[in-house]
């Protein structure tokens, strides 16, 4: 599902519609619920929940109910933890495919640019990205730039590090699951159908605006790949989430893993040569053409 609509921030406001109290209470302790049963942090989750059943929620419509909630939701500091509102929930995502392909440039100097716009999951984007590393392939060095990206899919992190590294598996990092209470690793592909970008340098670009699945991006390649980061703090997102359905229209994102090895949360990832975002490309081609 779709959500338009998060703390009031979107392209197009959706459709209002009312909110009789009593469906009111039911979305609002549903929240709670889901919450209190699946974030991340036990005791953190029922601090959350019990806000949210102490809170008064006046709100007679959707677009006045989602700020009212995410101004509750906010107070924990989690950036992941967000409620939204579909007008249309059984709308389909068109978004998906357009988002799915990558950058491609070639620079002066024989170097890549690669632009990521999300990090969708593999079976929406995986061959766009092999087809753009491929084009990439004879590239001296490589650009990521991540400056407009933010969350997605944690195996589209993993195939994305495993085109940089060689075809022995390598451990990328282990997460905590709360929902099932289990941990789970996630290693780099030893099989990849495409010739992987090894023994060259690679530089990715940060804004202030880079969160969750492409901040883990940055983490791993710099650990593991010794890639260089250039630009500007990221905003500090490292938990897992997922959309909760509390009601036909109104679901919440709720932060159900965190990473137990690398930990960014709150902090963000610091880049090793910090610039504004609008001098980190050629900032890093310099570098490159060194």
């Amino acid at each position: 599902m779709l959500f338009l609509l998060l703390a009031l921030v979107a392209q197009q406001r959706p459709p209002d519609m009312p909110i009789t109290p009593e469906r009111r209470a039911a979305i609002v302790e549903g929240t709670a619920k889901k919450i209190e049963e699946e974030y991340v942090d036990p005791d953190k989750g029922k601090e959350i929940a019990a806000a949210l059943r102490k809170a008064s929620f006046p709100q007679v419509t959707a677009l006045e109910l989602v700020p009212a909630v995410n101004a509750v939701l906010q107070t924990a500091g989690d950036k992941h933890l967000r409620f939204g509102y579909d007008a249309s929930p059984e709308a389909a995502d068109s978004a998906e495919e357009s988002l799915a392909a990558f950058g491609v440039r070639r620079l002066d100097g024989n170097i890549g640019l690669l632009t990521v716009p999300k990090f969708q999951d593999p079976a929406v984007a995986g061959d766009a990205l092999m087809k753009a590393m491929k084009q990439l392939a004879p590239t001296k060095a490589l650009i990521v730039d991540l400056r407009n990206s933010a969350g997605g899919s944690p195996d589209m992190v993993t195939l994305m590090v495993s085109c940089f590294m060689a075809e022995e598996p390598v451990l990328v990092s282990t997460a905590y699951f709360r929902p099932s209470n289990s941990t789970h690793q996630y290693w780099t592909l030893p099989y990849l159908p495409i010739a992987r970008y090894v023994n060259k340098p690679v530089y990715i670009l940060t804004s202030k605006r880079v969160f969750s699945a492409a901040e883990g991006f940055c983490e791993h390649m710099r650990r593991l790949r010794h890639a260089i980061v250039v630009g500007e703090t990221t905003r500090g997102g490292a938990h897992m989430s997922r959309w909760e359905n509390v009601d036909p229209n109104f679901a919440v994102s709720v932060p159900i893993a965190r990473p137990l090895d690398h930990d960014w949360e709150g902090t963000g990832i610091t880049p090793d040569v910090a610039v504004s975002e609008a001098d980190a490309v050629e900032t890093a081609i310099a570098m490159a053409s060194k």
